[in-house]
């Protein structure tokens, strides 16, 4: 029987997920010219929605960890963006329709994952969900 071994893997916003949030932004900034309110309100409300929807997706798009890894033991480990690898711990973990959305902290921060199909190799993706399901993460 060979033994469990260890996933690691670069990390990259999925570009499915940003296509998707990149329109529903568009949708949202649209709205607010469908309602009956005046013209300036409606003009500075799809502003606002727009400059928030653009500064969180900027954001999303740059997120800081560069690296994941999953020891044998459980244990996590990031690389942040600048090269240094710091241990993290699994706050919370979802799987949902083939993705798996993990929330990870370490000592000064946290990060938010979505690793679908299009972001981090099938093998890994299958092997950190079934990690997730069978609690041993």
């Amino acid at each position: 029987m060979t033994s469990a071994r260890g996933i690691g893997f670069d990390y990259r916003p999925s570009a499915t997920l940003t296509t998707l949030v990149a329109t529903v932004l568009i949708l949202a900034t649209a709205a607010p010219f469908f309602t009956s309110l005046p013209w300036y309100l409606r003009a500075a409300l799809a502003a606002i929605v727009a400059a928030h929807g653009l500064r969180r997706l900027r954001a999303f798009r740059a997120p800081p960890v560069a690296a994941v890894s999953l020891s044998q033991a459980g244990l996590w480990t990031v690389t942040l963006r600048h090269g240094r690898s710091v241990p993290a711990e699994l706050l919370h973990a979802r799987i949902f329709a083939g993705a798996a959305f993990l929330h990870l902290g370490w000592r000064r921060g946290t990060a938010h994952l979505a690793l679908l199909p299009d972001n981090v190799r099938a093998d890994h993706l299958r092997l950190l969900r079934a990690s997730i399901r069978s609690g041993r993460v």
